[in-house]
């Protein structure tokens, strides 16, 4: 009888301890588990201010593009007109060599 109560106990001491070291295995893969998502929260809210900054630099981008076509046109005619102004004065000079 003492040998079976002995023994009850043992397992019983056993149990507990078993008991004890699952509960901590669970409360670290808990803590575990947390800290992931803060991590994966972390990572989705860094990944939105990126994608809204290269959203942001692909608007700046197209406006810039936008922009130096139109400067481009305005060089071109401005040179077209330095051009003409240029024979013009040529021709000028050229009459009162004439003359």
């Amino acid at each position: 009888m003492n040998e079976e109560r002995d023994k009850l106990r043992r397992t019983k001491e056993r149990l507990r301890s078993e008991h004890g070291t699952a509960r901590e295995d669970c409360d670290r893969a808990t803590r575990e588990h947390d800290e992931a998502h803060r991590v994966a929260d972390s990572l989705r809210a860094d990944l939105g201010v990126a994608v809204n900054q290269r959203l942001d630099a692909e608007s700046v981008t197209a406006r810039l593009e936008k922009e130096l076509t139109e400067v481009r046109g305005i060089l071109q005619t401005e040179s077209d007109e330095h051009h003409l102004l240029q024979a013009a004065v040529g021709v000028v000079i050229d009459a009162l060599r004439v003359a």
